[in-house]
């Protein structure tokens, strides 16, 4: 077993452009969380900055408490890489969510946007622009015996890494996860709602 920052590693379970999210536990204990770890050669030549943005920006966004948000725990720093810890769930990203069940029914996939604006609509509320949705960062439960399955929301902090790698990326983006970049953070660098 790895550890990093206190957490005892136990499973991938994503891989996007700018991170790996893994289910730990905690080393003193046995207590479920999703870590993810951001990758450390994606801010350019300012790693420190561009990681204590990831941190501060993970950190707003854990006042914001929805039924369809994993609750962030903890953001920091540690090996040189930004990290952020929320509640565990049972289930895959969206893109492999869909690729297992497709097609969707219209009314499953409408009640699944409910659920995403729902979600975001709390995150606004709050005062904190998320700035990076896309199909790592939209989750969906394992839901047996549910005729719509529970959708969440994730991926607070890295809006600020993938507009940074945005703004390196010369000609048309390398990778699917930069399409969903907000536009405002692709021209001026910072998102708005």
């Amino acid at each position: 077993l790895r550890t990093f920052a206190n957490f005892r590693i136990r499973d991938i379970l994503d891989v996007d452009l700018v991170s790996t999210t893994y289910r730990a536990t905690t080393v003193d204990g046995d207590e479920s969380r999703r870590l993810r770890v951001f990758t450390s050669d994606v801010a350019g030549g300012e790693p420190a900055r561009i990681q204590q943005a990831v941190v501060a920006e993970a950190l707003r966004a854990r006042s914001v408490r929805h039924p369809h948000i994993l609750a962030i725990h903890h953001a920091d720093r540690a090996h040189d890489q930004a990290y952020v810890v929320s509640d565990d769930i049972h289930g895959a990203v969206l893109r492999d969510f869909i690729a297992q069940h497709h097609p969707l029914r219209p009314s499953t996939a409408l009640a699944m946007a409910w659920q995403l604006a729902e979600a975001l609509d709390a995150v606004h509320a709050s005062g904190v622009v998320h700035g990076g949705i896309n199909p790592h960062t939209i989750w969906v439960a394992d839901s047996p015996g549910r005729s719509v399955p529970m959708t969440y929301l994730t991926g607070f902090g890295a809006a600020q890494v993938l507009a940074r790698h945005l703004t390196t990326a010369n000609g048309a983006p390398s990778a699917d996860d930069l399409l969903y970049v907000a536009p405002g953070q692709a021209h001026r660098g910072q998102a708005t709602r």
